[in-house]
């Protein structure tokens, strides 16, 4: 419900409100999930699930989700994935997704000042297996040696002190331990009081596909200066462009001339990242301006307000803008488009592209759902999005309403009275054998293992919606299965 009341008009005042509802929300929800996580893990019951994913989307969008906090906090925040690395791996990505949002969100949330890194590396394959190295590593408060002997058993946390001032169930790292174990794999932990902390997951996974022998990359030979008022991020740009074979020149200062830019020249393009547009800042951009750049590509990287306001700016034009915390797969997009040429490096090359397909303008949409307040959440999300919605508390009325009216697509309670999800679509699909249509029906629960997916699957579902669902994820659902419910929309006939 608060995601619902922020689509609608707020005062400031009023959104402070509800974002604090939504994360106080957000926060229960992860503890729950914790404790339901380590109980399963405690009873030996946690199943694994195997799918083909890429590391890079994996780590891209992680850092998405954690990009606004550390901007917030000033934090510097870099990934980097290297070379040897497969282009798509096989394993369970959402127990890898969830140890690498653990361990970065960590780093994120115990660093004050300064930078927090995640770096991928990949060992050489044997077997059509690999294994791969994830190092998060922060300038964080650090760790005590005694500290770090116990930071992996259950319910612990550095002191009491920590604990109280930055919440948390110190469940985290005892679950992330126990996945990556149960996975083959292994964690561990150095870590400096006052300085800051790295932790290294390794972990076995199935190759996918292998990574595309050397050959001439499309950007070699093109110089490229890195200019950055931050180490890191000139150190990480650094790296990705010369895997691309690139003559990269980093150049890393407080402040940077014209002059100093014009002894280094000529380049084909430069990469300027900074942190803030303050005088000194404005001053440090004006380098830029030295005559042998002229004719040199410009790209700009920097957070997205910043973006914003060199865009309306007439002395500042670039061609190119990149938002922080900077992605490999977006940088090498803007290279490739700036040079008119193939990607450079294809690191998620077994996805294709995130467009996504248009909402169905007409769908007849049926929630089976007991709960009243579960039932006021879905039908305003998917009022939202523009479609009306009919509404039944039991599989009974279910399947009274098919009989009476055709509907595309259900979203089915699993958990209802007198007859449950699973029965009721059972009995839908052993009707629909004797008919041409199928209707699309997809699981509401609040379980999302995997026994629960393939129960779902057995009965005849064809998706699986995990409680509480999230307007995008409702909206991407849609987007998805909303063209096959019309594509099999015909008379339902019992």
């Amino acid at each position: 419900m608060a995601g619902l009341l922020t689509e609608t008009p707020l005062s400031p005042e009023q959104r402070d409100f509800v974002a604090t509802i939504w994360q106080s929300g957000e926060t229960l929800l992860g503890l729950i999930n914790d404790l339901l996580d380590f109980s399963k893990l405690e009873a030996k019951q946690m199943q694994l699930a195997e799918e083909h994913f890429s590391l890079a989307g994996c780590i891209e969008d992680m850092v998405d989700l954690l990009a606004v906090t550390a901007h917030r906090k000033g934090l510097e925040l870099t990934t980097y994935i290297a070379p040897t690395v497969p282009p798509a791996l096989y394993g369970d990505m959402g127990r890898l997704r969830q140890m690498l949002l653990n361990l970065v969100g960590n780093a994120v949330k115990f660093t004050e000042h300064g930078s927090v890194q995640v770096v991928a590396s990949g060992s050489e394959p044997e077997n059509g297996r690999i294994w791969v190295e994830l190092t998060v590593t922060d300038t964080g408060i650090g760790m005590t040696p005694e500290q770090v002997s116990r930071v992996f058993q259950p319910f612990e946390q550095a002191d009491v002190q920590i604990g109280r001032r930055f919440g948390g169930t110190g469940l985290g790292l005892s679950i992330c331990r126990q996945l990556a174990e149960l996975m083959g794999g292994a964690i561990e932990v150095q870590s400096t009081l006052g300085v800051g902390s790295c932790f290294t997951l390794r972990m076995p996974l199935g190759v996918g596909s292998l990574p595309e022998p050397a050959a001439q990359s499309p950007l070699a030979g093109k110089r490229v200066l890195v200019v950055s008022r931050a180490e890191l991020t000139g150190q990480v740009l650094g790296r990705m462009t010369r895997d691309w074979q690139m003559d990269s020149v980093v150049l890393t200062a407080p402040e940077v001339t014209a002059d100093q830019l014009g002894e280094l020249a000529p380049f084909d393009v430069m990469i300027w990242y900074v942190t803030d547009l303050d005088g000194e800042g404005l001053g440090w951009l004006a380098g830029r301006s030295h005559p042998k750049l002229v004719g040199t590509k410009m790209i700009l990287a920097t957070n997205m307000g910043l973006v914003s306001r060199v865009r309306q700016s007439e002395e500042l034009s670039y061609d190119a803008y990149l938002v922080s915390p900077i992605k490999q797969s977006q940088l090498q997009r803007t290279l490739g488009q700036l040079f008119r040429t193939e990607t450079a490096v294809q690191i998620r090359a077994d996805e294709p592209p995130r467009v996504r397909p248009p909402l169905p303008k007409s769908l007849r949409i049926l929630v089976a759902e007991d709960n009243l307040i579960n039932q006021k959440v879905i039908v305003r999300q998917l009022q939202s999005l523009g479609y009306g919605v009919a509404l039944a508390g039991t599989g009974l009325e279910v399947l009274s309403m098919l009989e009476k009216a055709p509907i595309d697509l259900i979203l089915m309670d699993c958990q209802m009275p007198d007859l449950d999800g699973y029965e009721t679509t059972s009995r839908i699909r052993s009707l629909e054998d004797r008919c041409r249509s199928q209707v699309v029906i997809a699981a509401l629960t609040a379980n999302d293992s995997t026994e629960e997916n393939q129960r779902c699957m057995q009965a005849g579902m064809d998706a699986f919606l995990t409680k509480p669902v999230r307007q995008h994820q409702l909206e991407e659902f849609i987007a998805s299965w909303g063209a096959i419910a019309t594509q099999r929309r015909e008379c339902f006939c019992v």
